[in-house]
């Protein structure tokens, strides 16, 4: 039987949390072949012996890729170079080493959808965000419904989905515009998703998104300026591929972020010279106010003053 779903695994340093991955991929129930390609990048923990072990016990699912060198400081794509010239699955689908699916029909109920429903591109649902930190559990979406995703909730990106509940069409990864931008994978990804086709959500949440984990994305990427910048190059060149289509979303969503970047930075000067409409406009009505009191405040000071005089 041809293999049906391709699942990718980027794992490094994931010693304590990488068996409840691999216990999520082995555990699926399906009426259809899937495969597991679980990339190690040369952790420095028992990372590696973990997935081998598991490779040994389910060879017709996890096939290992170990590294001895980190690629990633490198800067080479693990994806393209070690993992998608491997795959032969119709679909792919990926999970983080330090993530996990947590029910066991996941992959068989979005590739029902998918299946039915040949102009959509992608399925994605909800996710539990496991915060160890605080060790809280919250839900990782708003959305209310399963429905189609539309493309202001993509460029907005309020919580809408998470990497390891996404599957997608293989032939999405064969277009080469989706090579082309860098940083922020979840979110360049998912722009040129729906620029592509429909994506669907499921409310139901299927798997499990660690955060403040050591060595984790979330953990390595915590300067909330550099991720807004990294974020509005990315809606920069997004906007150029798709030719200015969402121009009118992305200049909100970048106010947005810019807004955020100078309210950090405390520089009311910047605020000031974006003005109290567009900041409002952006959905931050407290601050339109804030800046619209402080750049009038004088203004009325002196006119109040004025009236008062000439009583």
């Amino acid at each position: 039987m041809a293999v049906m779903v391709s699942v990718y695994c980027l794992a490094y340093n994931h010693g304590k949390y990488i068996k409840d991955a691999l216990e999520g991929f082995v555990n699926q129930i399906t009426d259809f072949e899937y495969e597991v390609f679980v990339h190690d990048d040369a952790s420095t923990d028992n990372t590696a012996e973990v997935i081998l072990e598991y490779a040994r016990k389910y060879p017709d699912i996890i096939k290992p890729i170990i590294q001895t060198e980190n690629k990633y400081s490198q800067g080479i794509s693990i994806f393209y170079n070690y993992i998608f010239p491997r795959m032969s699955g119709k679909y792919i689908a990926a999970c983080e080493g330090d993530d996990y699916w947590c029910e066991r029909d996941k992959l068989q109920k979005q590739i029902d959808f998918l299946e039915r429903n040949e102009d959509y591109v992608a399925c994605a649902h909800d996710s539990i965000i496991l915060d160890h930190r605080k060790d809280d559990k919250i839900l990782f979406s708003s959305r209310k419904k399963s429905g189609q995703v539309s493309m202001r909730e993509i460029i907005d990106w309020k919580c809408i989905f998470q990497s390891a509940s996404l599957v997608y069409r293989r032939r999405m990864r064969e277009i080469p515009q989706l090579r082309s931008i860098n940083g922020m994978g979840d979110y360049s990804f998912a722009l040129q998703l729906g620029e592509c086709g429909k994506i669907y959500y499921m409310k139901e949440p299927m798997s499990v998104y660690r955060v403040n984990v050591e060595g984790s994305w979330s953990m390595r990427n915590s300067d909330r300026n550099r991720n807004a910048y990294t974020m509005i190059e990315i809606l920069e060149e997004f906007d150029n591929l798709s030719a200015g289509k969402y121009r009118r979303l992305i200049q909100r969503k970048e106010d947005e972020l810019n807004i955020g970047i100078y309210y950090r930075e405390n520089d009311l000067e910047q605020l000031k010279k974006m003005g109290s409409v567009r900041i409002a406009h952006s959905g931050n009505i407290k601050l339109a106010v804030s800046i619209f009191m402080q750049s009038h405040c004088r203004w009325l000071f002196l006119k109040l003053r004025k009236i008062i005089r000439k009583v």
